[in-house]
């Protein structure tokens, strides 16, 4: 029997692709939710004619892992210094710059991305997976831990009974802020100072594992940024949104969650634009919940991601 609840994760970038980085206690990561799917599997049906029912058969052509986890959305504490979930936004297809005694920043990127190793130790088996990498998703939602889910494929897994890494250390995850009015001072769309109930982000990268002669690889190949914000519903002369959906107006997205340096984490957008889809009752409470596709500016800018 093996314990669902004896379970950890270790995350290496990888130096070369593919190749594993071998994570060790110091690389561990604090996580919830953990999905994982070690070996994923395709078949090529045989379908060969014979004079009887019955399956023919199948051939394996190729397998690849895949997993997912959630993580606590918030910084390391220290100006400058990145998360220590860093490594994953880096192979979820994010670049990190550094700003000395100031701040971090993560934007997308089209081109040389990374990737990871990713151990999943199981009660004393390990799932070994190299090459993956991964996509993104923000939520915040009042009354609630902000959280980021990570979802990767990679190869596919190898699976040896391994015990768990020893002298594990999960001090540099500091605790997050929950999200309410004092922790999240700021959340602006379109310009204005909206009543939100919750904001969602998903980065939408588009990973494929490819296998064919002579070459095989975990590639991204697009990513199309969607949300989602549930806000309350005010007067039209504060905000039409109604018309800011027609008009397919492009606008910003700015918001603020933390208010002391070193645990301030920042989501601006430049172009976003607006979808409604009905209104809701909550609690008596008129709310209008908003579709939103995130389009890039100047390119590779369409999300922005800060801890300062």
């Amino acid at each position: 029997m093996k314990l669902m609840r004896n379970m950890l994760i270790a995350v290496k970038l990888e130096t070369i692709e593919g190749t594993d980085a071998a994570p060790l206690a110091t690389d561990v990561m604090l996580v919830s939710g953990v999905q994982p799917t070690p070996i994923n599997a395709t078949f090529a049906d045989r379908n060969n004619i014979q004079p009887f029912f019955g399956h023919t058969g199948n051939v394996q052509i190729s397998s690849y892992s895949q997993i997912s986890f959630s993580v606590e959305l918030a910084g390391s504490g220290t100006l400058a210094t990145p998360p220590k979930h860093a490594p994953m936004l880096k192979s979820s297809g994010f670049s990190e710059t550094i700003t000395a005694s100031t701040k971090v920043d993560y934007v997308p990127l089209t081109t040389n991305q990374k990737s990871a190793t990713i151990d999943c130790y199981l009660d004393g088996v390990l799932h070994k997976m190299v090459g993956c990498k991964g996509s993104a998703a923000f939520s915040l939602s009042a009354g609630g831990i902000p959280m980021i889910t990570y979802t990767y494929t990679g190869y596919a897994a190898v699976i040896t009974d391994t015990p768990n890494l020893s002298g594990l250390d999960y001090s540099a995850f500091k605790a997050p802020l929950g999200v309410n009015k004092v922790n999240t001072p700021t959340f602006t769309l379109h310009g204005v100072n909206v009543k939100a109930k919750e904001l969602s982000i998903d980065m939408a990268n588009v990973i494929e594992y490819r296998n064919y002669i002579g070459a095989e690889a975990v590639a991204f190949t697009d990513r199309k940024p969607t949300g989602n914000a549930t806000i309350e519903y005010d007067s039209m002369a504060t905000k039409n949104w109604w018309n800011a959906s027609n008009l397919g107006t492009l606008d910003s997205l700015n918001m603020v969650h933390g208010t002391v340096a070193g645990n301030i984490v920042q989501l601006t957008a430049p172009k976003v634009r607006v979808t409604t889809t009905t209104i809701n009752d909550d609690g008596g409470v008129a709310m209008l919940p908003l579709g939103l596709i995130l389009q890039p500016n100047l390119g590779n800018d369409e999300l922005m991601l800060t801890f300062k």
